[in-house]
């Protein structure tokens, strides 16, 4: 499978760390003004700990379909691909604009795209990944010429679940909240075809983490009780990040064990490390355990935010856009997700 096209929109309005800490205190929450100057303090460290920087929301006249279209619209020009050329689509992001039909329908035919086969793929911030994967079956399958996948996150501007997080009740709460203030929004999409080199996946999943990272409807304690306790907790994002963080390291480097036993020539070789981190610590410590080169990883969280599904996409278009990566380079791909599920995988931009 090789990657034919890219294209990338970005929001217009630029958040720094004092715009989200601006956000909190104009809020309407629930802290003592003593309260609130400690967690003010404490969101201040814990964003620069993380290594977030900047991100990236909607503006007040942006809409989510005009960044989904002109992501699709790039990606279609440089694969030379008229829009009703393209065989699959797969609509990949935790964002949507309706649970019926899938998004995928909805896109296709706000872009003018008409494909034989479209549907969405749900899976936190692993939605892209697996939607590449599952792609694959279907060029090797000879089910599609080419596959479109298409992300579109915004979880903050373009939806409500998000803005909720924004109003603190009490100091405790930090530790779910902060998640929230790190997140950035785009629209990516990468057109896919056939080749000789196929892309190799590694998952891991762990279930029993199914409650350290939620965004539920009102109705969802009646669907999973052990991941909310009631209506109170729902329509709104909930990440206790150290927790899943605690976990991801050691199956992640387990995960990287594995690889290297298998195939130790393709991370000598690798050009980039591509991933998706919540953590710009957790990334280090990853370097630093897994020993592979930090220089060598490649991460939009510092200038971009947390894009979720977007992150890998995006990483790919502008580390090409940089000058950091080149047809034919091997490219390695690292993600972890709400759920919990990682992914690590391989293949030859």
């Amino acid at each position: 499978m090789k990657i034919r096209g890219m294209g990338l929109a970005l929001p217009s309005h630029q958040v720094s760390n004092d715009d989200v800490l601006e956000m909190i205190a104009s809020s309407n929450h629930g802290l003592s003004p003593k309260a609130e100057k400690k967690y003010l303090k404490m969101t201040r460290k814990l964003l620069r700990f993380s290594g977030t920087e900047t991100r990236y929301w909607l503006a007040d006249d942006e809409r989510p379909v005009d960044l989904l279209r002109g992501a699709v619209d790039e990606a279609l020009a440089e694969a030379g691909l008229e829009h009703r050329q393209v065989d699959l689509v797969i609509y990949a992001a935790v964002s949507r604009g309706f649970l019926e039909p899938a998004e995928s329908f909805a896109l296709s035919k706000s872009a003018g795209l008409d494909p034989a086969d479209c549907f969405d793929v749900l899976e936190a911030c692993n939605s892209f990944s697996r939607a590449v994967e599952i792609a694959q079956f279907y060029l090797d399958a000879g089910r599609a010429d080419n596959a479109l996948v298409v992300v579109g996150e915004f979880c903050v501007n373009g939806s409500s679940f998000v803005k909720a997080t924004f109003a603190p009740r009490t100091l405790g709460e930090l530790g779910w909240r902060l998640p929230s203030y790190t997140l950035g929004e785009a629209a990516a999409a990468i057109l896919l075809e056939p080749s000789d080199d196929a892309w190799n996946f590694r998952c891991h999943t762990d279930a029993s983490l199914a409650d350290a990272c939620v965004v539920a409807f009102p109705w969802g304690a009646d669907y999973g009780p052990e991941l909310i306790e009631g209506p109170h907790q729902a329509e709104q994002f909930r990440s206790f990040g150290q927790r899943m963080h605690a976990a991801a390291l050691p199956a992640t480097l387990q995960m990287w064990e594995e690889f290297e036993a298998e195939a130790p020539e393709k991370i000598d070789e690798a050009a980039l490390m591509i991933t998706h981190t919540p953590s710009r610590t957790l990334a280090d410590r990853f370097c630093e355990e897994a020993g592979f080169p930090y220089e060598k990883l490649y991460s939009v969280y510092s200038r971009y935010g947390n894009v979720g599904s977007a992150s890998i996409p995006m990483g790919l278009y502008m580390a090409r856009q940089e000058g950091r990566l080149r047809r034919e380079d091997q490219v390695l791909c690292l993600v972890g997700a709400a759920g919990m599920s990682l992914m690590l995988y391989d293949f030859v931009f």
